[in-house]
Order: C-alpha cells, then structure tokens, then sequence
C-alpha cells in the first residue's frame, strides 16, 4: 500500500518541482487584481507597465513608478469590467464579425488608393471603362 501511494505522489512532485524548476508560478500566484472572477496578473500588468515606459528617456523611478502602475491597473479594470459588461449585454463581436470588418476595412483602404492614383481626368471612365464625354 505505502509503494502504490509513493507511486501516485510521483507524477505530483515531479510537476511541481518541474514548474518550480522552469520558473513558471503555479496558477493563483502574482494575481494584481480580480475582477468578476477573471484575473489580472502582475506578469500583464508588468508588460503594460514595460510597453508605456520603453520609449522614455528617463525611466520613472520610486513613487512615479508605483503610479503610473497603478493608473495602469486601474485602466485594466476599468476594461476587464466594460468588457464584462459587454459580454452581459450581448455586445461583443465574433471572431468571425471581427475578421470580417477588417476585411472590409482593408478593402475600402485598397480602393482610396486605387482611387488616389487614378488621374483626375480619367475619373468615372476609368472604373465603367467609357470614354469621357462632355455634355454641352
């Protein structure tokens, strides 16, 4: 009975000391805010945190640095809750409705400058493939 426990254990402890070893956190750790049950973790947070500082010349120090994180904490609640919100009211969009917009913005800026090329004189009868003519 002792060596089939052992046995069980093993494939436990040799998880935990491989993410222990790989420097992963187990789930629950570094969670800087929970908001309606989703999590935000101080690794996403951090890389907001790196993304807004990276351009600087001097990087913000002391209470500055606290700051500016915690604007950046707040500003992920404040969209982890709009997004909660949305998701509740129905209002998010597929993936499929996502793609499709951009598709069509896509389209609508290749036709702008389709269009941006095309001499003015050419105009209307460069897209129907008449002639130009001049009513008089």
């Amino acid at each position: 009975m002792k060596n089939n426990s052992l046995f069980r254990l093993f494939p436990v402890l040799l998880a935990v000391s491989f993410c222990i070893g790989c420097g992963t956190k187990l789930a629950g750790d570094d969670v800087a805010a929970t908001v309606d049950g989703r999590k935000i973790y101080r690794a996403d947070l951090e890389k907001y945190y790196q993304n807004q500082t990276a351009g600087s010349q001097q990087q913000p120090v002391g209470e500055q640095a606290t700051s500016l994180r915690l604007s950046i904490l707040r500003e992920l609640v404040d969209n982890e809750i709009l997004m909660r919100r949305a998701e509740k009211l129905g209002l998010l969009a597929t993936d499929d409705e996502v793609e499709r917009m951009l598709l069509i913005d896509a389209l609508g800026d290749l036709i702008e400058a389709v269009v941006a090329r095309t001499p003015r004189h050419q105009g209307k009868a460069a897209w129907t493939g008449g002639g130009v003519t001049n009513a008089a």
